[in-house]
């Protein structure tokens, strides 16, 4: 069985508000968020992608109220929570492996949690992408579940009871490789320990341009 874009897009829209019932608080993240926070420019501009209800964005702008913030995601009822949620931001439907929209550059970019959905070309892919698109000494943020990439497979939805969606797991040597290879500063790793998960991690890299 292969990973059906139609098919996530399609759990997320049906499980939108209870996906931001259980992760729109994200205050656990607080060590890497407010790092990033602390260290953006004022006015910078963010571009938040696949944002889902902007729970990440919405945390950075408890820190900074000056960050300009763009988000895109393909699910249609993510984006209308989003913007319920930053009643300011701009709030786009694109797929998150797709930069050829993009005009101008961010201060920062944050791909909060879409790894699992992509594999692993596609996220080195997107490493290497995002740093055309970052200003100069602009950052990147990056989440991810952190396992080895071969034990990626078929998991139900934690919200929702929906069908199995396929997960990637990400392995931080590679994104690592990845980040160096594309003229990456690593600023910080950091990582996460999940809820009833003894092996699996979040992997949180923060990345300078």
């Amino acid at each position: 069985m292969k990973r059906d874009i139609n098919n996530i897009i399609q759990v997320f829209n049906n499980n939108a508000d209870l996906y931001q019932e259980r992760y729109m608080d994200v205050s656990h993240y607080s060590t890497s968020l407010n790092l990033l926070a602390d260290s953006l420019p004022k006015n910078a501009k963010l571009l938040d992608v696949a944002c889902g209800p902007a729970n990440i964005s919405s945390y950075l702008l408890t820190k900074r109220k000056d960050l300009n913030i763009t988000g895109t995601d393909l699910a249609d009822n993510m984006l209308a929570l989003a913007r319920k949620n930053i009643k300011g931001g701009t709030f786009l439907k694109k797929d998150c492996r797709d930069f050829t929209w993009i005009d101008g550059q961010f201060d920062a970019i944050i791909f909060g949690f879409c790894f699992p959905y992509v594999n692993k070309l596609e996220a080195i892919r997107m490493i290497s992408e995002a740093k055309k698109h970052l200003s100069p000494g602009g950052l990147l943020y990056t989440s991810t579940m952190e396992d080895k990439y071969e034990n990626s497979s078929f998991k139900a939805p934690s919200s929702g009871n929906s069908d199995p969606i396929f997960m990637h797991y990400h392995e931080a040597r590679y994104l690592k490789d990845a980040l160096a290879q594309s003229g990456y500063t690593i600023m910080h790793e950091g990582h996460v320990p999940i809820e009833n998960e003894e092996v699996i991690k979040d992997l949180i890299l923060i990345a300078k341009a």
